[in-house]
């Protein structure tokens, strides 16, 4: 029988049946506010806090346990009114080599900077890993870099919103981000005996 439970309070856990899709895309939706001139026609960007991510998930065929808990999860999210956890699908494991459970250095942490310790000697973070902190956001590391001593500085592509506490772990394993269905509407268009075919699924990253 699938079930959905509750994960931490923050929302329903993506049912562990699932563990991939056919294909993956995935999009930064930034926070920018733009003017022109009416003088000259110059134009200016500021970006804002509020950046997010947007997933979208397809899956060719699923059959037995997968398909009753896809038939599951529709029904449970639905529409936008319900907050899942959804895996990181476009990399569920980083490609650098640290691995173990390095804790968030908070007073070095802010901005584009996540500071880090308890890491292994040697371990290497790679541009686009994922990592996952305590406050739910999912980081992307900007640049590979290497723990050369027990802690190690980390550029993220997108600013923390919020500093971690000191000495939380930062997860590298199937990171997850807290997101809500994009669409009022979620459909299984293809059901024949226990399979379901043709699955779309859009995600957006909610948060505060």
């Amino acid at each position: 029988m699938t079930t959905l439970t509750i994960d931490s309070g923050l929302g329903y856990a993506w049912p562990e049946e699932i563990t991939g899709a056919t294909e993956v895309e995935h999009e930064l939706v930034a926070n920018v506010r733009g003017s022109s001139s009416q003088f000259d026609g110059s134009s200016q960007t500021v970006e804002v806090p509020g950046a997010r991510y947007a997933l979208t998930l397809r899956w060719n065929v699923l059959a037995g346990e997968e398909a009753n808990a896809m038939l599951a999860l529709v029904h449970q999210m639905r529409g936008g009114a319900k907050k899942i956890l959804v895996p990181w699908f476009p990399r569920l494991e980083p490609l650098g080599t640290q691995r173990g459970a390095p804790t968030v250095n908070a007073s070095g942490t802010g901005g584009s900077v996540l500071a880090l310790n308890n890491c292994t000697i040697g371990g290497t973070f790679k541009r686009g890993d994922m990592w996952e902190l305590e406050t739910g956001q999912v980081v992307c590391v900007a640049e590979d870099a290497t723990a050369y001593a027990a802690s190690v500085i980390l550029r993220v592509a997108v600013p923390i919103r919020t500093i971690p506490p000191n000495g939380s772990v930062a997860a590298w394993d199937g990171p997850r981000l807290l997101m809500i269905s994009s669409n009022a509407r979620n459909k299984v268009p293809a059901m024949s005996g226990n399979q379901v075919k043709n699955v779309e699924l859009q995600f957006v990253e909610v948060f505060g």
